[in-house]
């Protein structure tokens, strides 16, 4: 019991562990990215969250924070078929603590594939915008008019609700309010830039053609520059799958040599398997953490 007790008390700290890294690591880069921005612009770069549940924002960009009862069953349903593949293999109360903590660390992975998805489909159709509005402005169209016919005549549905849903905002609750809940919508900072630089040109009455130019070239540049990214990435995730495969050839050729005896502890004594979930948790906290120190951003 004791030992049992000790495994878990390991494996939760692992985790804890493996989301601080990765907490630390986000904090570092958004003072990177936002020290150079001036305090009177800060509040339109990061609107005020009035949400009381520190985890609604990640809904909100994942696009499922309307979707909470769904998510909740679904977290249920992931819970229970892990909780009994582990307790089947070790049949002890106190294996349910780490099927929580590795659901909960699943969720955690889904959600923010979700909002990377979610932001790159998004930053892609704002190009487009972008450009139509370019030259629509120098035709001598009007920014509004402008913005209200580039949206329109979007191809990507997703990137049109949202875009139409901001439209209907700005006139009934204002623009500025209107881009604020956008930002909080979609984490894209190819948006916030838009925002703010739709914001200043209106305030200061100067031509927007030129800025919008420049921010739907560093949209390109920022496109070709993640589809590299994307490749190296791979290579990274390729070079922990091999990690992977390695452990797993070690340990059939050590089981094969001494006649059984390696598996036959892991999967058939309690001291065995307890080290052996310790070991797997161990491995992918380990190469949780590599691909979180080692993520390239644009």
């Amino acid at each position: 019991m004791q030992l049992l007790f000790a495994s878990f008390l390991v494996v939760t700290s692992a985790i804890a562990s493996a989301f601080l890294v990765e907490w630390i690591v986000r904090e570092i880069r958004k003072k990177r990215l936002f020290t150079a921005t001036a305090s009177a612009k800060e509040e339109f770069f990061h609107p005020q969250k009035s949400s009381s549940f520190f985890y609604n924002q990640k809904l909100r960009y994942a696009g499922l924070r309307e979707r909470k009862k769904e998510l909740s069953l679904l977290f249920l349903l992931v819970f229970a078929l892990v909780g009994l593949a582990l307790y089947l293999y070790l049949p002890h109360p106190g294996i349910l603590i780490f099927a929580f903590l590795l659901t909960l660390f699943l969720f955690h992975q889904g959600i923010e594939y979700l909002i990377q998805k979610r932001t790159r489909r998004f930053n892609q159709a704002l190009v487009t915008m972008i450009s139509l509005m370019v030259r629509m402005i120098r035709n001598g169209i009007g920014l509004d008019q402008a913005l209200e016919r580039a949206i329109s005549v979007n191809s990507d549905a997703f990137f049109k609700t949202i875009m139409q849903q901001f439209i209907h905002q700005r006139t009934t609750i204002g623009e500025e309010q209107a881009f604020k809940n956008l930002i909080l919508s979609i984490d894209s900072k190819e948006l916030r830039i838009l925002a703010l630089a739709i914001k200043i040109g209106k305030g200061t009455g100067g031509a927007l053609s030129g800025t919008l130019e420049k921010l739907e070239k560093s949209l390109l540049d920022n496109e070709k520059l993640q589809r590299h990214i994307d490749a190296k990435t791979q290579e990274t995730k390729i070079g922990s799958y091999l990690i992977i495969v390695l452990i797993a050839t070690i340990f059939l050729v050590l089981d094969l040599t001494f006649n059984g005896d390696i598996h036959r502890y892991f999967f058939f004594t309690l001291k065995g398997k307890i080290s052996f979930l310790i070991i797997l948790a161990w491995v992918g906290i380990g190469i949780y953490i590599n691909s979180v120190l080692t993520r390239i951003r644009p």
